[in-house]
């Protein structure tokens, strides 16, 4: 692997942050948590070393678990798996015949 691919497989802070559906901010202020490697003033992140640790931020309550999954899919697969609404049913405590 010569120089220049190598390069292309790390991300600037800008390109990671539609990927994981945060701001550039957000990014920047959780660098260190994502794996960024510092390459003189520069920050650069591994989409898989990012993908390792983002367990770590995806286990803070049960709608941000299912926000940061649907993030990941999304970020990996497009739109190749729809979304599917959850349906509530009114009446959740009745027993079923």
């Amino acid at each position: 692997m010569n120089e220049s691919s190598a390069m292309n497989n790390f991300l600037k802070a800008k390109e990671l942050a539609p990927r994981l559906r945060v701001k550039v901010s957000w990014v920047y202020a959780h660098a260190e948590g994502l794996g960024a490697y510092r390459l003189g003033k520069y920050l650069r992140f591994s989409w898989s070393r990012v993908l390792e640790r983002a367990d770590v931020y995806t286990h803070t309550s049960a709608e941000a678990e299912r926000s940061a999954a649907r993030a990941l899919e999304q970020a990996i697969y497009g739109n190749l798996f729809q979304t599917v609404p959850q349906i509530r049913n009114k009446n959740s405590s009745a027993a079923l015949n």
